[in-house]
């Protein structure tokens, strides 16, 4: 008998439409969010907004975003896993309901400001719609 592995689809619907920033550092300590031992992390496809000590997630309608960061990043693994920084999304087709963040009440704030800061976004709604009976 075979064995289906389903995993989540990507926020990314076009990956060759993306316009990264490479070389972007965080600053970890505007970072709340923890993984299940404990650790800073920010988890893949976070709003992110530029501050003066690095990208921090979004917090507030009042906060100016201008990427989505491409992968997660977690604090205890910067010294491996970010020699050059991580990777930021400033343009590109995107789906906007496989985001983190899809649920918050700013979202659709975050979505305008990040049109008008980044390369260009197009937003469309992932759907699946495979028979599953």
């Amino acid at each position: 008998m075979a064995t289906a592995n389903i995993t989540t689809q990507p926020f990314i619907a076009d990956a060759k439409s993306i316009d990264r920033l490479n070389g972007a550092t965080i600053d970890w300590s505007a970072v709340t969010e923890v993984d299940a031992d404990g650790n800073k992390m920010v988890s893949a496809g976070t709003i992110m907004s530029r501050e003066t000590d690095g990208f921090t997630p979004a917090k507030d309608a009042a906060t100016a975003v201008s990427a989505i960061l491409e992968a997660s990043a977690y604090a205890h693994e910067q010294s491996n896993d970010a020699l050059s920084g991580y990777g930021m999304i400033v343009g590109g087709v995107i789906y906007d309901n496989l985001l983190p963040d899809a649920g918050e009440v700013n979202f659709a704030t975050w979505k305008t400001a990040l049109e008008a800061y980044g390369n260009g976004f197009t937003w469309i709604t992932y759907g699946d719609s495979r028979d599953n009976s």
